[in-house]
């Protein structure tokens, strides 16, 4: 049987995303109950499900997530700055992001020669990503055999069906780690608040959902199995960044949470016959 495909719309009405054409199959009970994040081995996804065209895991977790918040947000900024001017912050915001992570990524390539790093930081013209990578520097510099991280790469999960690219994977304090970088800015929640805030939650489930489909990914049987979480939020002004070292149990337990936000959502996609599916936040009328 053809499995059917559907395009799904998500995020806001205002700046809609699109996850386009995916495979509307989702992950059986079995596969739900039995995927942990530190698992014994690797395992070879089904050939038949390999061939399926997966959702990222941030269109998961952004399709079913409240997004009022973030509506309210981005038609005040517009109200504030007029459309074309939000766009281009927003532009500006997601190059500065992706270019502090390919600059902090050189930096983990060069090790713990402080020489070098402080000229590659020193080469860097642009002030907010030079400000970033001097956060980044003392973590770096904590990290274990840097020279050896895993960097910037996919993964899919055989059993929970999503996929996506997770930001490095390092030894950190002798454990394996799976490690995300946030550039979060000085006003927002989760520079303000840390562990209280909606988006560390957010952020943890996204380690653990990473941490888990690495482990499983056959493609990394080479590589470390990373059991626990590094949550490292950069800081603008160029101070210590602060590190949140996500334990092993807190991990298994938030991997818990991610798999009722993938049924959630597989519910959702299941219920629907239309081959669009609009889970785009919108108020009502």
């Amino acid at each position: 049987m053809i499995p059917r495909k559907c395009t799904i719309r998500y995020g806001t009405s205002i700046t809609p995303n699109f996850a386009k054409l995916i495979d509307a199959v989702p992950p059986s009970d079995a596969d739900f109950n039995s995927s942990v994040v530190a698992v014994e081995k690797r395992i070879i996804e089904n050939k038949d499900l390999a061939k399926l065209r997966r959702p990222s895991l941030s269109a998961i977790l952004s399709a079913i997530s409240d997004q009022r918040a973030l509506y309210l947000w981005q038609k005040a900024k517009i109200d504030e700055m007029g459309l074309s001017s939000f766009k281009a912050y927003m532009t500006d915001r997601m190059t500065i992001g992706t270019r502090t992570h390919t600059r902090v990524e050189e930096m983990l390539r060069i090790g713990h020669d402080e020489a070098k790093l402080a000229q590659i930081i020193d080469s860097e013209k642009q002030a907010a990503i030079r400000n970033y990578m001097k956060s980044a520097l003392p973590i770096i510099l904590e990290i274990q055999d840097p020279e050896s991280a895993i960097c910037e790469k996919r993964v899919r999960h055989p059993m929970l069906a999503y996929q996506g690219r997770f930001d490095a994977v390092v030894k950190y304090k002798d454990h394996w780690s799976i490690l995300d970088w946030k550039t979060a800015p000085a006003r927002s929640s989760f520079s303000q608040q840390g562990e209280d805030s909606l988006s560390y939650v957010s952020y943890v489930r996204q380690l653990a959902a990473y941490a888990s489909a690495f482990n499983y990914d056959v493609r990394y049987e080479n590589s470390p199995i990373a059991k626990q979480g590094l949550l490292v939020s950069l800081k603008e002004d160029g101070a210590p960044a602060e590190v949140y070292q996500i334990s092993e149990d807190e991990m298994e337990n938030t991997l818990g949470d991610v798999k009722e936000k993938l049924k959630e959502f597989w519910n959702k996609v299941m219920s629907s016959k239309q081959a669009n599916i609009d889970l785009a936040y919108k108020p009502a009328n």
